[in-house]
């Protein structure tokens, strides 16, 4: 942090730009100063868009639609076609569209549409649960250090945990209700709740950190044979186990 803080002060009229999306298998899209998102590399390749659901990031029953077909505000997964041969391939990247510059789309990215939470039915995917950290977040005026949702078996009820470090360990003062709101955040999703009524999923709950979240959480991707540089931290993990590698905060 005190390594950021001096670049800006050494180069103050400097800002970085966010870069487009870019897949290994194509150039999707890049982004211009002033302009919401990131415009469709029209160019670079041939496009179809599959239109899907808002929650669980499935591709609907619709046809394929074309660049000059998309609406804004609509969601959709994005299929590629490039001049080296590479046909019809959905690269499973989930964008919204948040306007045009001219005729072009501009895209924002929202996820991997294969990032799906689901044992039992519940179909939490890491854009809705991102959505709901933040306004969770938001809401109890939190702003965590490492945040992480994932599905716990370590007790007699299937449950999800919200894995949560905070830099000041008082701001948990008031926070009792948490896990509830946390439950009535998550059961926006019809899935989730459908299961949570049938009881096959028990009340989230909170996993108060020490400390070391991140470094913690890299550790554990390593021993499970990632490697650094392929470590994207996420909202959502799918797999279970994971209170074994965190330190549990007592306070």
């Amino acid at each position: 942090m005190q390594g950021r803080k001096s670049s800006f002060l050494l180069a103050p009229n400097v800002f970085f730009q966010a870069k487009g999306l870019i897949a290994t298998e194509a150039f999707v899209s890049f982004p211009m100063v002033g302009v919401r998102g990131s415009v469709l590399a029209a160019g670079s390749h041939f496009f179809e868009f599959l239109p899907v659901d808002s929650q669980t990031f499935s591709p609907s029953s619709m046809q394929p639609k074309l660049a000059h077909q998309l609406e804004k505000g609509q969601t959709y997964t994005v299929v590629v076609t490039t001049g080296g041969g590479l046909y019809r391939y959905d690269l499973r990247d989930v964008v919204q569209v948040v306007g045009h510059l001219a005729q072009a789309p501009c895209l924002q990215f929202l996820g991997k549409g294969d990032k799906v939470s689901d044992w039992f039915g519940e179909k939490l995917n890491e854009q809705f649960v991102a959505n709901v950290l933040d306004d969770l977040f938001r809401e109890h005026e939190l702003a965590p250090v490492f945040a992480m949702l994932a599905p716990d078996d370590s007790q007699k009820d299937f449950h999800y945990t919200l894995y949560l470090e905070l830099a000041n360990q008082r701001a948990r003062d008031g926070l009792a209700d948490l896990a509830l709101n946390l439950d009535q955040e998550l059961r926006h999703n019809f899935h989730y709740d459908y299961c949570r009524r049938l009881g096959q999923l028990a009340e989230p709950e909170i996993f108060w950190i020490d400390q070391g979240g991140l470094e913690a959480y890299l550790h554990a991707c390593q021993t499970q044979g990632q490697r650094l540089g392929d470590i994207k931290p996420s909202p959502l993990q799918k797999t279970t186990g994971w209170s074994g590698w965190f330190s549990r905060s007592g306070g």
